[in-house]
């Protein structure tokens, strides 16, 4: 009986083990397309409204999430961190539309807008059980040209201070995996040959037919 009651209490401990793990799980911010290990947002070349989608994973193990903070820096932070970059710009942020908080009377803040640095925030009324898209960053690259430039979520330092972003359950801060990536802007693809071809030939047709 004694040895029942041990091996019970046993298995019960290996319950509460697992559950405690699973409830502390890592949330993880995915975006872009990951290419061995690096994070890359593609976008195009002298370009508005470019929108780049973020998803968050785990936030179900964790036990659900009523808060974000999201920092965001492109490039060097520009001249608001005594940088010198100056594009490709954040055009804006929604932490709502579409995302996990918008069922959950979702109120979003903005502490700190500037194109190249920006920190948004969102509250829900009730605590949010899902994994999915958490919100979407909009770019212009007007003035940019192409190249690859460094986009980063995390480790963004200000006077001193580090920022990260990162999920809260009520007052409790949620373990976030918030991977930096790079931006990498190309140019716009010029119409291919053929395509040429076809719309000659389309004009050559229409034409013959007006003169018959």
């Amino acid at each position: 009986m004694q040895r029942r009651l041990f091996l019970l209490s046993f298995l019960v401990l290996i319950g509460l083990a697992v559950f405690a793990n699973q409830a502390m799980a890592d949330i993880t911010i995915n975006y872009g397309t990951n290419e061995g290990g690096t994070l890359y947002i593609d976008l195009q070349a002298e370009t508005a409204n470019q929108v780049v989608h973020l998803f968050a994973t785990g936030i179900v193990a964790d036990g659900g999430s009523d808060f974000m903070e999201l920092d965001v820096q492109v490039g060097d932070g520009g001249s608001v961190l005594g940088g010198t970059d100056t594009t490709p710009v954040i055009s804006s942020i929604d932490l709502i539309t579409g995302t996990i908080w918008a069922s959950a009377s979702p109120i979003q803040s903005d502490p700190s807008v500037n194109q190249l640095i920006r920190q948004s925030t969102v509250e829900t009324g009730s605590l949010v059980s899902a994994d999915g898209l958490i919100g979407t960053i909009v770019f212009n690259t007007t003035g940019f040209g192409t190249g690859e430039i460094d986009f980063r979520l995390s480790g963004i330092v200000v006077e001193g201070d580090t920022f990260s972003t990162n999920f809260l359950q009520g007052t409790s801060q949620l373990t976030t995996i918030a991977p930096n990536g790079i931006i990498r802007v190309t140019a716009v693809p010029e119409p291919s040959t053929p395509m040429f071809l076809v719309g000659g030939l389309v004009g050559l047709v229409v034409r013959r037919r007006r003169l018959t």
